[in-house]
């Protein structure tokens, strides 16, 4: 099903850093989108997740989310998503996993959200 998936880079500040991957997020597309999103998690504790460009996202991708969440937890941050398409905030309600994966709407409220956890 996948054709391509490309990672784009959004800015940095602090302790958060911003990814944007578009295209589809499946078992062809995941290993490198978790590989890209691991090595930021070494130097970042927190990461928002813009998936305005990602059109479709399996269990494979999911499962990705999910394992970046723990390993964000592990080492003290988070992660969060910004503007998922209806497929994935579908998905995440059927898997009941909404929970642990926080979205909004922008990339400035989660990342004043994502601060605002800090700071406590």
């Amino acid at each position: 099903m996948s054709e391509s998936m490309s990672m784009v880079s959004g800015e940095a500040s602090g302790d958060v850093a911003i990814l944007a991957p578009e295209g589809e997020l499946d078992h062809a597309t995941t290993p490198g989108f978790y590989n890209s999103a691991t090595a930021v998690l070494e130097t970042r504790s927190l990461l928002v997740l813009d998936l305005s460009g990602l059109e479709f996202c399996d269990s494979t991708g999911l499962n990705a989310l999910l394992r970046l969440q723990r390993r964000a937890k592990e080492a003290g941050g988070s992660i969060a998503l910004v503007a998922p398409s209806q497929q994935i905030v579908l998905l995440l309600r059927m898997t009941a996993t909404q929970e642990s994966l926080p979205v909004y709407d922008s990339r400035d409220q989660a990342v004043e959200a994502m601060r605002g956890r800090t700071d406590n």
